[in-house]
This record gives structure tokens, sequence and C-alpha cells, in this order.
């Protein structure tokens, strides 16, 4: 499949078409304001361990739960998202939502993109923190219905009942304490975040100076 990170369109290679593999993809939605190494490892733990075929990582322009302030142009942390994934094939960008009216909502986005690929099968990529919130997520019982659910650990977060639910599967991955905004913070501050995004994200942000 050839992808247009312009538009974020999956289209099927003509020359290719008999040769193409059905595929489970894991929809790593998020702001990536910016993106960081925490992401880059819960991505590959889904492939790691064979949750996922690829990892598209779903840019999302507005998150409906979350303050848009300090959120960056889309074209930027498009930019940070490419640099970050360069060395890895089976991660790609995903532009989809730049399309569609906002805010937009996980359902609209899943609704659309399996429109486009019916023949692959569709998993979301979520924190244990918003499997809490959940039941609170627009239509989330339409999205338990069209895709199943790999949830990372997060901090301190308590129990859930929707754990037990069948189409949700814990993944085995390190606990990692980062966020986007401690590095927003520390760029603020002038302190280094070298280790916390890759050295490319490092530069380019310097570069740009964002969230000065």
């Amino acid at each position: 499949m050839e992808f247009t990170h312009e538009y974020g369109i999956y289209s099927n290679d003509q020359k290719n078409t008999q040769q193409h593999k059905l595929m489970a993809i894991a929809l790593f939605f998020g702001s990536f304001n910016p993106i960081h190494h925490g992401h880059l490892v819960i991505a590959q733990a889904a492939l790691t361990h064979g949750y996922a075929d690829e990892v598209w990582f779903v840019i999302s322009p507005q998150n409906p739960f979350k303050d848009t302030d300090e959120l960056l142009r889309e074209e930027a942390r498009l930019a940070m998202v490419n640099l970050s994934i360069q060395s890895q094939p089976k991660f790609r960008a995903c532009t989809l939502e730049f399309g569609l009216s906002k805010p937009n909502y996980t359902i609209n986005t899943l609704t659309e993109i399996t429109k486009l690929y019916p023949e692959e099968t569709f998993k979301i990529l979520i924190g244990e923190d918003n499997l809490l919130h959940f039941h609170l997520w627009n239509d989330y019982q339409d999205i338990l219905n069209q895709a199943a659910l790999l949830v990372y650990p997060r901090p301190n977060t308590p129990p859930c009942e929707l754990v037990a639910h069948p189409k949700v599967t814990l993944l085995d991955v390190p606990l990692f304490d980062i966020s986007a905004t401690y590095i927003r913070s520390l760029i603020q501050a002038q302190k280094p975040i070298k280790f916390l995004v890759t050295d490319g994200v490092e530069k380019y942000l310097e570069l740009n100076r964002w969230y000065r």
C-alpha cells in the first residue's frame, strides 16, 4: 500500500493488489504535542507482542478533552511524528483527522477509516487512565463494536471494570511517567529534553523555538 502523508490516505497500488496481506492496524490517537519516546515504546510493544502488524499515529488537530492553548499547528506536529518514526517502517503517520470537522471524535475517525479500508482490522491504542473515562467518549459502545482496545499502563491509575471486557487487552510495556506537558514545561524553563524525544525532534524544537 502507498501512503500519502499530505492527505493521510492509504491507497492500494494496483500492481500489488494480489500481494496485499490483510493486516491488524493499531490506531494510536494523540495530539503528539510533542511526540516522545514513551509513545514510540508503546507503539513498538503492540508490534513486538503480535497485537498489530502496523501502528498508525493518528494526529488529532483538536482533542475535545484538552486545552488547545499550547497546541502547535498540525503541520508542525506531523513533522515531528515523521522525524520520530522514519527508522521504523511499520510505523506510519495518519492525517485523516485533518480533514474532519473539529472537534473530532474517535468514533467519526474510526467509521471513516473503516469505510476506506474495510479489509483491515483496526485496534485502538489507549492509555489506562483514558480507559477510566472511556464511558464518556462519544458513542463509546459503537467504538467497542468496531475495534478492540490495546491498553497501555499509566502511573497511579485505579482499577477499571472495562479491563475485563473481552475486547480489551492490556499491553505488557514498561510504565512510563513521561508526558508532553512535562516536556513542554522543561522547554519553557530552558532545561534539556535530551532522551525524552528523538534527536530529530529535539533539533526541530530548538530550531523553531517551539513552546518557549
